[in-house]
C-alpha cells in the first residue's frame, strides 16, 4: 500500500508553481494574439474575411480552462503566491479579450452557415439547417463557459 506524503509533494511543488501559473497565462495569451492576425490577414487570394471568422480560434479549450487554472492555483493553494493579483488581472484580460474577439467572430462567421441554407437543391437543405443550428448553440455554449470561467476568476481576484 502506498501512502501519499502531502507536505513532500508540496515541498517539491512548490518552486515550480510561479513557472506552471506563467506557463497558463502566457500559452493562451500566444493563441490569442496569433489568431488576431490569423483573423486579419488572409492567407489565400480568395479568402474572405467571413471564412476566417472563427469563433474557435479565440474561445477554445486552452483559452477557457487555463487562465482560470492559473489563478487557483496562485491563489487558492497556500500559501498564495506574491503576485496573485496581476495574475488574476491577467487572466481577466485574457477573457475580455477571448471574449470580445471571439463574440465578433461568432456574429461575423454566423453568414457562413446560415448562408448555406438555400444554397442547393432541397435534399441538402436539413442537413445545412442543422449545421447552421450546431454552429448557433455550440458557438453560445461555447462563449457561455468561457464567460462562466471569466466570472470564476473574478470572484478569486485577491482583494
Amino acid at each position: 500500500m502506498v501512502i501519499l506524503d502531502v507536505a513532500a509533494v508540496r515541498a517539491r511543488i512548490r518552486p515550480l508553481r510561479a513557472f506552471v501559473v506563467l506557463g497558463l497565462l502566457g500559452y493562451p495569451a500566444l493563441l490569442l494574439v496569433f489568431a488576431f492576425a490569423r483573423w486579419l490577414l488572409p492567407l489565400y487570394p480568395n479568402e474572405d474575411f467571413t471564412s476566417r471568422s472563427n469563433y474557435h480560434s479565440f474561445v477554445n479549450e486552452w483559452t477557457i480552462v487555463a487562465p482560470v487554472l492559473a489563478v487557483l492555483l496562485a491563489t487558492a493553494a497556500p500559501p498564495a503566491l506574491g503576485l496573485a493579483r496581476p495574475i488574476a488581472l491577467v487572466a481577466l484580460g485574457e477573457y475580455a479579450a477571448a471574449l470580445l474577439f471571439g463574440t465578433l467572430s461568432f456574429l461575423v462567421g454566423m453568414s457562413g452557415p446560415f448562408g448555406r441554407i438555400s444554397d442547393s437543391g432541397t435534399a441538402y437543405v436539413l442537413g445545412r439547417e442543422f449545421d447552421a443550428l450546431a454552429y448557433l448553440v455550440i458557438g453560445t455554449g461555447t462563449l457561455g463557459l468561457a464567460a462562466l470561467a471569466g466570472f470564476v476568476t473574478l470572484r478569486a481576484l485577491p482583494r
